[in-house]
């Protein structure tokens, strides 16, 4: 059995494929906690943590920064403070799975 690679120009487009899902999840998630006047949960955090339990350290950074300035834009309180806490959290939660979970 042989078991073929995947090419450059496959990874790139299951990586676009990807990106593209995570965004519209996060835009998706974002639009549902800014709208209507009942109280709702931030949905932003467990999402965060959730998709940096896959990816690597890079990609966790930066889904941990755009979910956390989007969370702080929706709380309305000073934007940079829960985004550096998720970064922190989030690149934290990737290399806890990286190097412990999955040897």
């Amino acid at each position: 059995m042989d078991i073929k690679r995947l090419s450059s120009r496959r990874k790139r487009k299951f990586a676009a494929y990807r990106w593209g899902i995570f965004s519209v999840i996060i835009w998706f998630v974002f639009i549902f906690m800014t709208t209507g006047s009942c109280i709702k949960p931030n949905l932003l955090i467990p999402l965060a943590l959730c998709i940096s339990m896959n990816e690597d350290e890079l990609i966790s950074a930066v889904v941990g920064f755009i979910c956390g300035f989007l969370s702080d834009l929706a709380m309305g309180i000073l934007t940079g403070s829960g985004t550096l806490l998720l970064i922190i959290g989030c690149v934290g939660t990737s290399l806890l799975f990286s190097k412990l979970l999955r040897h």
